[in-house]
């Protein structure tokens, strides 16, 4: 029997973060909605730290970090591609941008979590355990870079667009507190 940690910990804290922002999600309208590119950094952060978490007590070593490092490309371009699919506009009466966007990968991600944790559980219940932390890594690794590619290709059309409309100034990403 495998002791793990802050598995709990760490799943419940994802968990709760993934069905707020569902919940959130599926009960507004599917119509467009105010887009703060101030706070796209926040959801790409969340999800770094909790992927360093859970990669750090896996240890990846020699090919380990190549596999990483291709599952990480690959949610890049990705992430890349699913940032463009999401429509962003100016509202002509308030000039604020408005995104259009599905929740369907939230899904993708929480199942992508899900999947992780419950082939690291039984493949190492079966005595595979390195081939599951392998593959569980990768797809964590997918993830993480998928989402802070996409909130990245989000953010710099964003600014284009708003430095194309005069009327509004472009915030910086981490805006200075007084």
């Amino acid at each position: 029997m495998h002791h793990f940690g802050h598995l709990p910990i760490v799943l419940l804290l994802f968990g709760g973060l993934m069905a707020y922002r569902i919940w959130r999600m599926s009960h507004r309208n599917s119509g467009p909605r105010g887009l703060r590119i101030d706070q796209l950094w926040i959801m790409p952060a969340i999800i770094s730290a909790l992927a360093v978490l859970v990669l750090a007590r896996s240890h990846p070593h020699g090919k380990q970090w190549l596999i990483l490092l291709l599952a990480a490309g690959l949610g890049a371009a990705l992430g890349w591609w699913r940032g463009g699919q999401v429509r962003i506009s100016i509202n002509p009466r308030t000039n604020q941008l408005m995104q259009h966007a599905s929740p369907v990968v939230l899904y993708v991600i929480l199942g992508l979590f899900v999947l992780r944790f419950g082939l690291r559980f039984l493949l190492t219940e079966s005595g595979a355990g390195r081939a599951a932390v392998q593959v569980a890594g990768a797809l964590i690794a997918f993830t993480c870079a998928m989402i802070c590619v996409q909130r990245l290709e989000m953010y710099l059309r964003a600014r284009r667009l708003l430095a194309g409309h005069a009327a509004t100034p472009v915030p910086p990403i981490f805006p200075r507190r007084p």
